[in-house]
Order: structure tokens, then sequence, then C-alpha cells
């Protein structure tokens, strides 16, 4: 029974309208089907903040953003052949049995990219490991502000006393160059980079076939 005089007013507020069987109920909060569901949107959630953080620890760094320079690589030196590559095989005279014995020069350029590098210039005669392993001479071509060194040079008289071409016969001219050091005819490695590693020393040769005839050198 109400009490008298006081006045209850008919509700005005009007229930959500929902589809049947969807009305929640505050049991329904702790059954297993609504906390699967709660689980699984929560995972979803989670996985979607994550993506661009995880997107962005797989990106590749790209090197062009390193604050370090390339690692160096040395170039190869290359011998530039004579003008005149019929030259390679040379017939000359030694002056025995009382003539004048021949003068014959030997140019060769070299080209390496590396301006710094010291070019090593060997010239051999008759080279054999065993009998005659050293070198005839020796010289540096130093940088000259282009990549193109030299000329590296030799002249050889066979009219002098102890010239390694005044024997009559065939002998073999041989040329190396290295733009490095040279050690029994092998190439030492330059420094190691801690970038690059060890940097080769790289050989570049070339070789003429001179036969020696005895008599006198003919006039040019």
């Amino acid at each position: 029974m109400r009490p008298h005089g006081v006045a209850h007013p008919e509700p005005t507020a009007t229930r959500v309208s929902r589809a049947p069987g969807l009305d929640a109920r505050p049991t329904d909060l702790n059954t297993p089907s609504f906390q699967r569901f709660s689980r699984r949107t929560a995972l979803a959630w989670a996985l979607l903040v994550l993506a661009p953080v995880m997107a962005g620890c797989l990106l590749p760094q790209d090197y062009r953003f390193s604050d370090d320079p390339p690692p160096f690589r040395n170039n190869p030196v290359r011998v530039v052949l004579p003008p005149e590559p019929g030259s390679i095989a040379i017939t000359t005279s030694n002056g025995v049995g009382g003539g004048r014995g021949c003068s014959l020069e030997f140019v060769v350029l070299v080209t390496d990219p590396d301006l710094d590098d010291p070019i090593t210039v060997q010239w051999f005669v008759d080279y054999n490991k065993d009998t005659n392993p050293n070198f005839f001479r020796e010289e540096l071509l130093f940088n000259t502000g282009s990549p193109v060194r030299g000329p590296a040079r030799l002249r050889m008289d066979l009219g002098s006393p102890g010239n390694p071409l005044f024997p009559s016969g065939l002998h073999v001219l041989e040329l190396l160059v290295a733009d490095g050091q040279i050690v029994n005819r092998i190439p030492q490695p330059k420094s190691q980079d801690p970038d690059a590693g060890v940097n080769p020393t790289f050989v570049d040769g070339f070789a003429w076939a001179i036969t020696v005839e005895a008599g006198d050198c003919p006039l040019p």
C-alpha cells in the first residue's frame, strides 16, 4: 500500500532498444562466452597499438644515413703498352768482332686511379728463381696529380762491360709494376683497414724477347 499524499510520477526514461535476445543482464557478464569475447577484444586492440611500433623496428637502416665514409678499396695498377706492339720481339747486335754494340731504350707508362699510391717498378733480365732471382733495377713513380704515371725508362747499352744483354742469344727483359711493395716478386698487402679488411697490392707486367747477335750495330 502506498502512503497517502506522496506522488509517484510515472517513469519517463525509455528503455534502450535492443535486438531480441541481446539484453545484457548483470549475470551475463560472468558467463564464459562473454569473458572469451572480452579477452579477444583486448588482444585485438593491443595488436593494433603495437603494430606501428613493431613495423618501425623492422625497417632496415639505410647506409646513406650513416656518418662513416665508405670503406676504401684499392684499385689495380696497369701498364700502358708500348706504342708499337710489334716491338716486343727485338733483334739487335752486341758489337762482338770489333764493331759497335747497340743501345736499346725501353719506355712504358703506368696508370693508377689512386693518385697517392707509390708505384714500384722492377726490371728483370733473364729471371730465374733459382739462379737469377734478383731484379736488375728498381724505381718509384710518385704522385703527379694524374692517374698516368711515368714514364718508367730503362736504357741498355750492349757495348758496356757487364751489361746482362751482352751475351749472344735469346734474352727476356721483364717489367713488373705494383701499387705497393714487391718482395721477391710477391706483392705485399697494404695496411689493414678496420672496415675494408686487408687491401691487396696489385701487380701488372710486360716482357720483351730480345735476340742478340754478334756483329756491328747497324746505323739508324
